[in-house]
């Protein structure tokens, strides 16, 4: 996947080209969760879930899940 054109398929999502970039990259790195306090971008997210490559969750709620479990 190339870092230079994988954005645009975010952006044609509905995210922002920077948010784009940070989730390509999350997905380039294949980390086991992205992290963020943006409303927006974890609106988006949670639209497109079955889009995205990972998993992207606000920080608090997320601790909250691994604290409970």
């Amino acid at each position: 996947m190339s870092l230079i054109y994988a954005p645009n398929k975010s952006v044609n999502l509905g995210f922002s080209l920077y948010d784009s970039f940070h989730i390509v990259c999350a997905e380039v790195a294949q980390v086991d969760i992205f992290l963020s306090t943006d409303d927006c971008l974890l609106k988006n997210a949670l639209r497109h879930q079955g889009v995205l490559k990972i998993v992207v969750d606000n920080p608090v709620s997320w601790l909250m899940k691994i604290l409970q479990s």
